[in-house]
């Protein structure tokens, strides 16, 4: 029969962990990347439903709410989520590193998001130049008469391309890096 020291025997409870406090950065921080999610999926929504069946983009998108169009819902989730995701390059998680002081701490988030969004935007002009090309020369929404789908779409490609483009250049400190040829001396 083996002898169980008299500690082990007694059960204990382990004393309950304390709830830790979420500092306010981190609520903020979770707050814009729930925004940044959300109005990215409802962008999301209205893009395929504007490639797939863009007739129906002037439709409302809920009988309760008869003033919001699906239209008018996809400006604004784009423009949520561009914003959540600026806010977050600036203060959240994913923080770009300050390229100075002042105003210029701002550059590489508005670079980086410039160049995010800028694809997305013309990703969806391409995704409906596919399917129906005879809209490229319609307005791209119903608020004003411009910018037309296909201006819109070279824009956004343009500013893409030179947003990534700077914000790599900045990344590297101004200098363009050295070829993988020219590193071996």
């Amino acid at each position: 029969m083996s002898v169980v020291p008299e500690a082990r025997r007694t059960s204990t409870v382990p004393e309950a962990r304390r709830t830790s406090t979420v500092p306010e950065a981190r609520r903020t921080s979770t707050a814009l990347r729930t925004v940044w999610l959300y109005a990215g999926a409802g962008f999301g929504y209205v893009a395929l439903s504007a490639i797939f069946r863009p007739r129906q983009m002037g439709d409302h998108l809920w009988h309760d709410l008869p003033w919001l169009r699906k239209d008018t819902f996809g400006i604004g989730c784009f423009a949520a989520s561009a914003v959540a995701y600026l806010l977050l390059r600036r203060i959240g998680r994913y923080r770009d590193p300050p390229a100075g002081n002042g105003r210029l701490a701002l550059i590489p988030a508005v670079l980086s998001t410039v160049a995010l969004y800028g694809i997305v935007g013309w990703a969806y002009i391409a995704g409906n130049a596919i399917r129906h090309p005879y809209t490229l020369s319609h307005p791209l929404t119903h608020l004003a008469a411009w910018p037309r789908e296909d201006d819109f779409g070279a824009g956004c490609f343009a500013a893409s391309a030179i947003a990534y483009f700077l914000f790599r250049l900045a990344k590297t400190g101004g200098t363009l890096p050295a070829k993988a040829d020219d590193a071996r001396g």
